[in-house]
């Protein structure tokens, strides 16, 4: 298995320089030939939410309650 560590960084620049850095990067990164990440897709439908709450419960897990 491999360990992987990812750092955190305090970005104290505002929304807007922010956006201009995630665009920059996504450019290079496609100019570079490198694939993007793979963004997840969180089941949203109620039969997907229903389907993990019963997942969790049988594993002895409490679910957080989210906003």
């Amino acid at each position: 298995m491999i360990k992987t560590e990812i750092d955190t960084v305090e970005f104290s620049g505002s929304a807007d320089e922010f956006a201009w850095r995630d665009f920059w990067l996504t450019n290079v990164m496609i100019e570079k030939g490198t694939p993007l990440p793979v963004k997840s897709v969180r089941d949203e439908s109620l039969t997907g939410r229903l389907h993990q709450l019963r997942h969790m419960k049988s594993a002895g897990l409490t679910p957080t309650r989210s906003n």
